[in-house]
Parts: structure tokens; sequence; C-alpha cells
């Protein structure tokens, strides 16, 4: 009885550890979004879509992790005073 105890309590933890809650994870639809922002109105561009994918196997933090890794802005500086700023940002929504 000792013997199937030794044996069976490591494999009841390794399969407690490998065990992956499902009920807080999602499914998201992702769409990553370039725009850019200049003192030119010719280089102004509102919206382009860049990518687009699903995510799965999210919990909400994750999601939201995942969107401030993405979402960022630069500024570049030209010549006379002028500058542009690119803007990505991320959307997502839940699929399921």
């Amino acid at each position: 009885m000792k013997k199937c105890l030794l044996l069976l309590i490591p494999v009841l933890v390794i399969a407690a550890c490998q065990k992956k809650s499902s009920s807080n994870q999602h499914c998201y639809y992702c769409s990553i979004n370039d725009s850019v922002v200049s003192t030119i109105p010719a280089l102004n561009i509102a919206h382009t879509k860049d990518t687009t994918g699903m995510y799965c196997d999210l919990n909400p933090a994750q999601e939201q992790f995942m969107i401030l890794e993405k979402t960022r802005m630069d500024t570049g500086f030209l010549r006379n005073d002028t500058f542009s700023r690119d803007y990505w940002t991320m959307t997502c929504q839940l699929y399921n």
C-alpha cells in the first residue's frame, strides 16, 4: 500500500500542476491599427488596419497586458519645425 501511495502522490501532484483552468480563459479577436498625425496635412493618416488575429487561452488580465504591450507612440521630428506622431493601437473583442 505504501508503494502504491508513493507512486500515486507524485502523479496526482504533477496532474494538478499541469491542469489548466479554462473557466476564465477566453478567445479574443484583435486588430492592430496604425495612424499618423503630422503638422503637414498631406502626411496625416487617420487609420490603417495593420494586422488582425485570434488570440485564445487568455484571461482578461493577459489580454489587457497584451494591449498595453502592443500600444505605443513614436514622435519623428523633421526640418522646419514639423513633426509627425505615429500611433500603434490594439483593440480586442471577446470572441466566445
